[in-house]
């Protein structure tokens, strides 16, 4: 895939958030219309950050006109969960405020973790709520195991659904068992546990973007 600086090998660099913002929104937005087209449904996996500070430009109200919202199925790769179910630093409350809440996604289609539990219940209930979706045919499985086929991965460089954790790197980044796995509880982070989908359920994504924001990273995409 080439970029607008004549950059390949799926790479693309973006001299200023707007233009990686803008740039996003179109990459999304084509990919929403052919899996809408070719299946009725379009499904996506949020991370970190991704949702709140780059999804501005599909609020816009082209997008929002535009696009076919009730088809589009939001899943996370990553969360915090909290003990206090109403501490308001979760990722989904983040993209709810800047994102959800500013487009006509249904909210029955919006598949968030749970909050005031362990991590372990949370990772145990989310894979249950997707493999339910995935045994609807709702989202497709893979054709070479049975993860589920999400339309679009959007992962960020700086966490890479949670996987960065060096704490407990076997249990994130090793776990091939399970779609959805979580790191200890850990005092110093205030009670808060780090759930992520594994590398098998990223790896079976039809597509995986990862993207990198910061004067180091250039406003960089990399988009397969």
């Amino acid at each position: 895939m080439e970029g607008g600086d004549g950059s390949k090998d799926g790479v693309r660099i973006y001299m200023c958030h707007e233009d990686l913002s803008a740039a996003l929104a179109e990459y999304v937005a084509g990919l929403s219309e052919a899996f809408v087209k070719e299946r009725g449904s379009f499904s996506i996996v949020l991370s970190s950050g991704i949702s709140s500070t780059l999804f501005g430009a599909l609020t816009k109200a082209a997008y929002v006109r535009t696009l076919d919202w009730s088809k589009w199925y939001i899943f996370w790769a990553e969360e915090v969960v909290f003990k206090d179910k109403h501490n308001p630093n979760t990722y989904y409350k983040q993209a709810k405020q800047s994102f959800l809440s500013k487009v006509p996604v249904s909210p029955g289609h919006v598949t968030g973790m749970s909050q005031g539990c362990t991590g372990e219940e949370a990772a145990e209930e989310y894979e249950f709520w997707v493999r339910q979706l995935v045994r609807d045919r709702t989202v497709p499985a893979s054709a070479v195991s049975d993860c589920p086929r999400f339309d679009l991965l959007l992962l960020s460089h700086r966490h890479v659904a949670s996987l960065h954790d060096r704490r407990h790197p076997a249990v994130l980044a090793e776990e091939t068992q399970w779609w959805v796995a979580a790191a200890e509880n850990d005092d110093n982070d205030g009670g808060c546990c780090h759930v992520s989908v594994t590398l098998p359920v990223i790896n079976a994504a039809a597509h995986v973007a990862v993207v990198a924001e910061g004067f180091e990273s250039r406003f960089k995409s990399g988009l397969r």
